[in-house]
């Protein structure tokens, strides 16, 4: 004797199975972009705690960094907007920030370094007092990486 399902049955059945499964689909696929976009936002906020930011101030240019480094500055530069408005200056001893709270490089500073044309590479004044500044810099953490003795 076979345990035989009415058509009509069959096919409700049949229908609420592929409802199911298209809903579990739609579930998987949220908790797939929900969690892509929780990595993405780490991923963002890691790259902003992890770099310096600058300040051009009237008494110099202030330094900060999310967290604690270290990092190892080498050179100040001032884009300008056009080509020839690039100048760079190497701080001869690199400066080493250890600590979030940064660091500030003095106007007097910052005039007395030797500055150099982006392009030429011929000494050129400092820039003036207003002008925006920023900073080349080397996250240690990196260099530390490749280099940590365990």
């Amino acid at each position: 004797m076979h345990n035989t399902v009415p058509p009509a049955v069959q096919s409700s059945l049949g229908k609420a199975t592929r409802r199911m499964a298209i809903t579990a689909a739609g579930f998987i696929l949220l908790a797939l972009v929900v969690v892509g976009v929780q990595l993405k936002i780490r991923s963002v906020t890691t790259q902003q705690t992890h770099r310096l930011f600058v300040t051009r101030t009237e008494s110099g240019l202030q330094v900060r960094c999310g967290d604690d480094g270290p990092y190892i500055i080498t050179h100040l530069v001032r884009y300008g907007t056009h080509e020839s408005d690039k100048i760079v200056a190497s701080l001869g001893q690199p400066l080493c920030i250890v600590d979030s709270s940064g660091l500030t490089i003095g106007t007097k500073e910052i005039s007395a370094l030797h500055w150099r044309s982006g392009i030429t590479g011929d000494l050129v004044s400092a820039p003036n007092v207003g002008d925006e500044l920023d900073i080349i810099y080397v996250d240690a953490r990196r260099l530390r990486e490749h280099n940590s003795v365990h």
